[in-house]
């Protein structure tokens, strides 16, 4: 599955605990997507034919009382301002549901986890 859409601005938690997130405006439904976490890849409007790896996550942020789904992407190895760029993005595998966490330093390790399994599974596609 391949979602398309253009940055927005988020409130920046990712950037605050070393994860920074690309916000997409388009939000798929959960009829086209099961929520949680997933591995993919991302192509970025501006950058040509380069595609980078990336983590998706499809869903509200329970952390923070959220009802409404959000769609983020993480890029590994990426430097630099996404905002107002259309992004590419293939859904490839799942790796878990969404999770209600008691606080940033506990979502943070587990983003930390996360990244590491997404690299894994990535590295065998």
């Amino acid at each position: 599955m391949n979602i398309i859409g253009q940055v927005i601005k988020g409130e920046s938690i990712g950037h605050t605990i070393g994860f920074p997130t690309a916000n997409l405006d388009l939000v798929p439904s959960t009829n086209e997507l099961e929520l949680g976490v997933y591995t993919g890849t991302c192509s970025i409007n501006k950058a040509g034919d380069t595609i980078y790896n990336c983590l998706i996550y499809f869903g509200p942020r329970l952390i923070f009382g959220e009802t409404k789904n959000s769609f983020e992407v993480y890029l590994y190895d990426f430097q630099g301002d996404l905002y107002g760029q259309t992004l590419t993005v293939q859904v490839l595998n799942f790796i878990r549901p969404p999770i209600k966490f008691a606080n940033l330093a506990a979502l943070k390790t587990q983003l930390q986890k996360d990244r590491e399994h997404g690299r894994l599974l990535l590295s065998h596609d």
